[in-house]
C-alpha cells in the first residue's frame, strides 16, 4: 500500500467514525432515550468506533511498502522516549 492510499484511507475512516453515529442513531431505534441518555449513547458509539478507527489505521500504517527517511534513520533509543512526553507535556 502506498502512503497516498493509506493517508486517504486515515481521512475517510476519521470522517466515518465521526459521522456514523449520528446516521446510526438516526436508523435505528433509539427513540425511548431522553436527551442525556441519547448523548450518552452516542458518545458510547463515537468512542467505539474511534477505537477501531485507531487499530485500522496503526494496522493500514503498518501495511506502508515506501517508508520515508525519517522512518530509515537510526532511532533514538526507547528510554528517552518517557522524558520527551513528559517534556512535551511542560
Amino acid at each position: 500500500m502506498t502512503r497516498l492510499w493509506a493517508s486517504l484511507l486515515t481521512v475517510i475512516i476519521y470522517i466515518l467514525s465521526q459521522f456514523l453515529p449520528l446516521l446510526i442513531v438516526k436508523k435505528l431505534p433509539f427513540a425511548q432515550y431522553s436527551g442525556i441518555e441519547l448523548t450518552k449513547a452516542v458518545i458510547y458509539i463515537q468512542l467505539v468506533l474511534f477505537l477501531i478507527a485507531a487499530t485500522t489505521i496503526i494496522l493500514i500504517n503498518l501495511k506502508i511498502k515506501n517508508p520515508t527517511k525519517l522512518e530509515l534513520e537510526v532511532k533514538e533509543p526507547k528510554k528517552y522516549i518517557i522524558p520527551w512526553a513528559l517534556l512535551g507535556f511542560a
